[in-house]
């Protein structure tokens, strides 16, 4: 599943080892500094997140949904 939501994404982070990184289109260092900081306090190891065309943005399974507006409020700063 998460190859396919790549695809499909304009934007693709994958977290891991507690560094993000793009995968796919541009976001800035310190988004992706600020969402590090954010998904290592919450003592997640890994995950991905997409956003599509029209700015909607989803999380991998490994990402718990009380961080989800967290993360998203960092990403809309991109």
């Amino acid at each position: 599943m998460k190859w396919f939501s790549r695809v499909l994404s304009v934007t693709a982070i994958s977290f891991e080892s507690g560094r993000c990184e793009v995968l796919k289109g541009n976001v800035g260092r310190s988004i992706l500094s600020d969402l590090s900081g954010e998904l290592t306090t919450a003592g997640v190891t890994r995950g991905e997140m997409w956003i599509n065309g029209d700015g909607r943005i989803r999380f991998s399974e490994e990402i718990p949904a009380e961080l989800h507006q967290r993360l998203r409020n960092i990403l809309v700063q991109a």
